[in-house]
């Protein structure tokens, strides 16, 4: 009896070892497929009457596997996944970082008086040389007039 404490009918591991299974078997608990609706009931009927019910067995561990199967592809993609995602909010984190550290150079460039000296300068050259750039559509305008 050690061998069905290890043993497990299904793949899924649903419904217990084979000790579980035989206890169930012999529970009597009330009507006989009680959980299983009208059509199962009557394919049991049916494959019960050709002597058969091998066949339904193995039908039903043959759809179980396979539903074992696609649950094994979603857990696969599941991890695959969850790597991914791993991946973008270590990335994220880096950015995050990154962005905290030039904040806080720019912060420090702000109030160093030789940078805000620096940028007056520029914003000042830069609007003497609008003033004093010849207009190219005032010279156009005076020649076409005369």
């Amino acid at each position: 009896m050690m061998v069905a404490d290890r043993t497990f009918p299904l793949e899924s591991r649903a419904g217990g070892n084979c000790r579980d299974w035989l206890r169930h078997l012999h529970q009597g608990v009330g009507e006989p497929l009680s959980e299983a609706g009208e059509a199962m009931k009557r394919v049991f009927k049916i494959y019960q009457m050709e002597n058969r019910t091998d066949r339904l067995v193995g039908r039903l561990v043959g759809i179980e596997k396979a539903m074992q199967g696609e649950i094994s592809r979603e857990r696969a993609a599941a991890q695959v996944l969850a790597r991914e995602n791993k991946f973008i909010k270590r990335m994220l984190d880096d950015r995050d970082r990154e962005f905290s550290a030039l904040q806080a150079e720019f912060v420090a460039l702000k109030h160093d008086w030789v940078w805000r000296t620096m940028r007056t300068l520029r914003g000042e050259l830069g609007r003497l040389r609008r003033l004093f750039r010849p207009s190219a559509s005032g010279v156009r305008t005076s020649q076409q007039g005369g």
